[in-house]
């Protein structure tokens, strides 16, 4: 009983410790940059980039509890390995759910892209132009970071906290890191938002893969179960 009570303290350290790093590590690339940012754009550039923070500070609100419900979910297996059967399918329910969310989220600010560059954007260096294809590389990035929420729900419930914490200390060190390097050869705010598209699709596709790796198999075909 100590020894099984010792484990799970260690355990709990040990996520505690990923989740610190991890998170931490973003947060702390993410302000270390900005000055790199502003020298190489300028202010009025940047102020796209805030921009597009404050659209996703926003975008949390349509989240609607999904990747809250997969963490409990997937945590809920860990202790009643019998509902295995049910898992796959709720996986997939709920994730194809999320990602409408993300495609309708990013495909709504494409659409408006011209609307924003012309009247909600008021720039004095920036062409229409760039502000409208900067826009629309937002809602691309929109599309395929919205659904990383989801997945590092249910990677948490697994209690697969370190290999979500080195996934994303590699990844924010590329999406920012990479992104000062971009600037440094392009000098062009939009080149940062295609980075940022880059980097952000292949951070959700190995995070889906290794979260589905996770996930318990029957091997039976995954369907869409609307109870």
């Amino acid at each position: 009983m100590k020894l099984l009570q010792h484990f799970s303290i260690s355990r709990l350290k040990l996520n505690l410790l990923a989740n610190f790093i991890g998170t931490g590590w973003s947060a702390f690339l993410q302000l270390a940059f900005v000055p790199f940012y502003i020298r190489l754009v300028g202010v009025e550039s940047y102020g796209l980039v805030g921009f597009f923070l404050a659209l996703q500070m926003v975008f949390k609100g349509f989240d609607f509890g999904f990747s809250a419900t997969m963490n409990r979910e997937m945590a809920r297996y860990l202790v009643s390995p019998e509902q295995t059967w049910s898992v796959p399918n709720l996986v997939r329910t709920l994730e194809i759910g999320y990602w409408l969310i993300g495609v309708i989220l990013g495909l709504g600010l494409m659409l408006l892209s011209s609307f924003i560059a012309t009247y909600w954007i008021k720039a004095a260096t920036l062409s229409q132009e760039t502000i409208r294809i900067s826009v629309v590389l937002m809602g691309a990035t929109t599309i395929l970071q919205w659904p990383l929420t989801f997945y590092q729900g249910g990677m948490m419930g697994l209690q697969r906290h370190a290999l979500l914490g080195t996934i994303k200390v590699l990844a924010s060190s590329a999406i920012f890191g990479g992104a000062m390097l971009v600037l440094w050869w392009a000098r062009d705010i939009s080149a940062f938002f295609l980075w940022q598209s880059v980097v952000s699709g292949l951070y959700i596709v190995t995070l889906r893969f290794l979260f589905w790796h996770n996930v318990p198999d029957l091997h039976t075909a995954l369907r869409v179960d609307p109870r």
